[in-house]
């Protein structure tokens, strides 16, 4: 058609709630609620016989390649004004209600708000964007609980595209920062969230009734979907290095995991294939931090200070826009990326390393990195190289190892999947999903092959379980 190649293409997303919807489904998820995008991965209980099915190896890669994404930065408003979207895209139309109906909190931190995402925020006017920072916990962060709400939803609608149930029974695992895996926060998060809730979209809606939440760390999350994964592709035939890189992940005897998101980054240390809680660390060196840096910079040698949106797109493009031309920033971002490596390894040195009288640079095997903080830029710069640098001068030998594909919400699936199992809520006992490879039809169902690998370890203990 004419015209045609000028036109933006989205997503190709268009729902449709159907019209015979079904009544009630049950489902886990696995949630990354991240500072720039909340990632939810859903199972219902075919997808859990498909984990326990070795035969099925194409299947579960499937079902833990469908992540559905929704942008963590939103708007509320308080009126029921009329926000005319560009098309009937997904992406275009993120406008919804969700309602808090019964949780256990005395004071719960959602009631009922009007959510604008995407596009629907710069269509509106007189509202003010909600981000999930680093400096406030998750637990008292209502941001928090507002992604996961609606992200719930969101996924949900995708899912089931075309007969998208009424009602949904859920199980969730999510991440946390370690800080947040306290008692203390454990039960607020809890309180919040397990409960029922509505989510609203358009003239329809779905009834959100959370049954169960588990926790876990984003750095624990990422080498678990990514081991698992890897094993899923090897496995699939798909080649050795992925073996090699899930065997590197479970056998080495001390490895330190670096989670890199938005608004900060994770650390976790790794021994004798468990967690050792007293070196979990969560320092605010994430992307805000480097973007705000830049910011700083420009300002210094250009003398203007660029906007936020400005400022993330020259961290990915190298190039600043002024007017119809292009400014070519190379070297400051160059600057930034190595001042945040060299930040990432004086915290690491001296609030992770320093405190465990046990733990040396030189015992670490590897250093594995997670998460966008740690992509390249245009020009093929990264972080890393820098972190490279800085490390080798003090252990040339440990290696470092870039986890270029985000599986925090497969980890936290696939937790979900083995608890669901385990508690009862899904049943896969003679399970016959019509698509099984067995010859009489039923099998008794395990929970998923491929285990956490590592629990966590007594900080006090200065040898491996």
């Amino acid at each position: 058609m004419i015209g045609e190649h000028r036109t933006k293409k989205g997503s190709g997303i268009v729902i449709d709630m159907g019209t015979n919807r079904p009544s009630s489904v049950s489902l886990v998820a696995g949630i990354d609620a991240g500072s720039t995008e909340t990632r939810v991965c859903l199972a219902e209980m075919a997808d859990a016989r498909i984990f326990s099915d070795e035969s099925r190896i194409k299947d579960a890669l499937e079902v833990l390649g469908k992540t559905y994404v929704t942008p963590s930065t939103y708007a509320m408003t308080a009126d029921n004004r009329e926000i005319l979207p560009v098309d009937d895209q997904l992406e275009n139309n993120l406008d919804s209600i969700i309602m808090m109906v019964h949780v256990a909190a005395e004071r719960p931190m959602l009631t009922r708000h009007r959510i604008l995402r995407g596009r629907k925020t710069r269509d509106a006017m007189g509202i003010v964007a909600r981000y999930l920072d680093s400096s406030t916990n998750k637990s008292d962060n209502t941001v928090f609980y507002t992604n996961i709400i609606d992200g719930l939803g969101y996924a949900i609608m995708q899912k089931y595209n075309g007969a998208v149930p009424q009602e949904v029974q859920l199980h969730l695992t999510l991440s946390v920062r370690p800080k947040e895996l306290s008692s203390i926060c454990r039960k607020k998060m809890l309180d919040n969230l397990v409960g029922q809730y509505v989510f609203a979209w358009k003239s329809n809606s779905i009834k959100l009734n959370i049954l169960g939440v588990e926790f876990s760390t984003e750095p624990e999350a990422q080498v678990f979907g990514t081991s698992t994964v890897c094993d899923l592709k090897y496995a699939n035939n798909e080649g050795d290095k992925y073996k090699a890189l899930a065997d590197k992940l479970w056998d080495a005897g001390t490895y330190i995991h670096i989670e890199g998101g938005g608004s900060s980054i994770g650390v976790e240390v790794v021994r004798g294939g468990q967690l050792v809680t007293s070196c979990s660390a969560t320092f605010q060196l994430g992307g805000n931090y480097m973007q705000q840096m830049f910011v700083d910079r420009v300002i210094e040698h250009m003398g203007r200070t660029p906007t936020s949106d400005a400022a993330a797109e020259a961290l990915q493009t190298t190039l600043l826009r002024d007017g119809r031309e292009v400014i070519d920033v190379d070297s400051i971002v160059a600057d930034c990326k190595n001042q945040v490596a060299a930040d990432i390894v004086e915290r690491l040195r001296h609030a992770v390393i320093d405190l465990n009288h046990w733990l040396s640079l030189q015992d670490v095997g590897f250093i594995s990195l997670g998460g966008r903080l740690f992509r390249p830029d245009a020009k093929g710069n990264t972080i890393t190289e820098y972190l490279q640098e800085y490390i080798h001068q003090m252990s040339p030998n440990t290696e470092i190892i870039v986890l270029e594909d985000n599986y925090i919400p497969q980890g936290n699936l696939v937790m979900a999947v083995n608890d669901a199992v385990k508690s009862g809520f899904f049943v896969l006992d003679n399970a016959d999903n019509g698509n099984s490879n067995h010859d009489n039809g039923s099998y008794t169902a395990e929970p998923v092959g491929v285990s956490s690998g590592y629990q966590e370890q007594d900080e006090d203990s200065d040898s491996p379980v």
